[in-house]
């Protein structure tokens, strides 16, 4: 009996390393990182006059639907990237990323995550920028600039620092290295979630600029699209992907068209 017992012991103190043993641990694995940066790198150096972009969010726990949508994106050979508009995940695990990443990285061709306020719970954040890089950033391809911003203030408890204004307006100060400017992040200006005391000069910042062409942003699960009385920035929010559907986002000089996908 006392044999069977050190050995119990034993096997189950030799196995405590081979399991996730802590939810909220921090463990990307081996090459998990800086992948929003590394996608960027693979964008094409083509020059062209048209892009052709995805959008997709709230990917969550919607594995089979996301699925779906990484098949149809992967049949067609007119797009150039995918935009993810946050929620990457819904509690903010290790586990989670790992296993959204691991589905995503199907996709033929680049995808870049903005941050989303589920991206954020628990240890998220921190998995989040180990795995992606900084919530806030911006890359240019073919004229045009993009701008991913996290805008996520109720989980910083509407403390001011989200979205970052400074930042924002800096990015979007010198218009004069790009046509347009995209800007990706996941709560829009206008809902609840978004710290309304930043709104106003958010939105002043996204006008004045004279080259904001569209922002584009999750987390209300469902299509819609429309400009603000007395604005020049239109916006669009994209389905989850439990929706079964995705838009393409054909994107020239000044102007763009909108197309509604279906993979159900």
């Amino acid at each position: 009996m006392k044999l069977l017992i050190t050995s119990a012991l034993f096997l189950l103190l030799y196995s405590c390393d081979k399991f996730e043993y802590n939810q909220y641990q921090i463990s990307p694995e081996e090459g998990y990182s800086d992948i929003n940066q590394k996608n960027i790198n693979r964008l094409s150096k083509l020059a062209k006059d048209t892009i052709r972009i995805a959008i997709i969010g709230d990917s969550q726990r919607f594995y089979t639907s996301t699925l779906k949508i990484i098949k149809n994106i992967n049949s067609r050979n007119d797009l150039d990237f995918v935009i993810h508009t946050g929620d990457l995940v819904d509690f903010g695990l290790q586990r989670e990323y790992t296993g959204m990443h691991k589905l995503l990285s199907k996709i033929k061709i680049p995808y870049m995550a903005v941050i989303g306020n589920h991206d954020m719970i628990a240890n998220g954040f921190e998995i989040y920028k180990q795995m992606y890089g900084d919530d806030n950033f911006s890359f240019y391809f073919q004229n045009f600039k993009f701008i991913y911003l996290n805008t996520n203030g109720m989980e910083t408890h509407f403390d001011h620092s989200l979205p970052n204004i400074s930042w924002l307006e800096s990015e979007l100060s010198d218009t004069s290295l790009f046509q347009n400017a995209l800007i990706i992040n996941h709560v829009p200006p206008g809902h609840v979630d978004f710290d309304n005391s930043l709104e106003d000069e958010y939105r002043e910042i996204l006008n004045a600029s004279g080259k904001v062409l569209i922002s584009i942003n999750g987390h209300n699960h469902d299509y819609n699209f429309y400009q603000p009385e007395n604005e020049t920035v239109s916006y669009l929010n994209s389905y989850s992907t439990t929706n079964e559907k995705y838009i393409v986002v054909k994107i020239w000089k000044g102007n763009f068209e909108l197309e509604h996908v279906s993979v159900n």
